[in-house]
């Protein structure tokens, strides 16, 4: 069922209630201190990815807006529920980018629901089996992760990613 709040949308989501058009996925850059939150994938042939490190993925479901679905990963995959979630932008592949800074008693509280093991990694110590989007994006703007890690008050645009809004 759509939400109440949610409206229909164009192929560029533009407000966070709105409902995108499917296939859909959303990632969250999530921060703790200086370092990158990264799922060590599953080592499963049927899964994008396998046995690969990543942030927070999913897909978005019927009728999900992409903050409705980032919530719903992040707890899946952290169980974390987060207040400070930011939108960053929008790909033209329909995938939505989140950023969140985390506090330590809530790294502490990070339970791993899905993926074989997950660790925090600094920019300089992201390892090299990265794939995927994530991979994409840390190669086109090293500069743009290096400050989400390495300046507390960094928090990306979707300029800083060429990203829609």
């Amino acid at each position: 069922k759509i939400p109440p709040c949610a409206k229909p949308c164009t192929n560029k989501v533009q407000h966070m209630d709105e409902i995108p058009i499917l296939p859909a996925g959303v990632m969250m850059f999530l921060v703790w201190e200086d370092s990158f939150h990264l799922i060590l994938r599953d080592d499963k042939t049927w899964i994008q990815n396998p046995n690969t490190r990543s942030p927070v993925t999913g897909g978005v479901k019927h009728g999900e807006t992409f903050l409705q679905a980032m919530q719903r990963e992040l707890k899946a995959e952290t169980g974390l529920v987060l207040s400070n979630i930011t939108r960053i932008g929008v790909s033209d592949k329909r995938n939505c980018f989140f950023f969140a800074r985390i506090t330590g008693e809530q790294k502490e509280s990070i339970i791993l629901g899905e993926g074989q093991s997950f660790d925090f990694y600094q920019y300089s110590n992201i390892p090299d089996d990265t794939k995927g989007a994530f991979r994409k994006y840390l190669d086109r703007f090293p500069e743009i992760f290096r400050r989400m890690c390495e300046d507390k008050d960094f928090i990306p645009v979707a300029s800083d990613l060429g990203l829609n809004p």
